[in-house]
């Protein structure tokens, strides 16, 4: 069994914005699969004409986040 929390979120790409959630997987219920912590899973409709190098803002709740920068 795994535990995992769902967050709501808005992506904005090419002027479009896009509702969705951010999914977190809890590491401590799933240690056989590893997961680096610097990989966050955002689950929206599909963007037809996004592509790599496209620049995109993520909108989160800050009371349901902590992000910090890897030492």
């Amino acid at each position: 069994p795994e535990t995992f929390s769902f967050s709501a979120c808005r992506l904005t790409v090419h002027d479009q914005h896009y509702s969705g959630w951010i999914y977190y997987p809890h590491p401590e219920t799933k240690p056989a699969h590893f997961q680096d912590p610097s990989t966050l899973e955002v689950l929206v409709p599909e963007i037809s004409n996004l592509a790599y190098g496209d620049t995109v803002r993520l909108f989160v709740n800050p009371q349901a986040f902590e992000v910090s920068q890897a030492s």
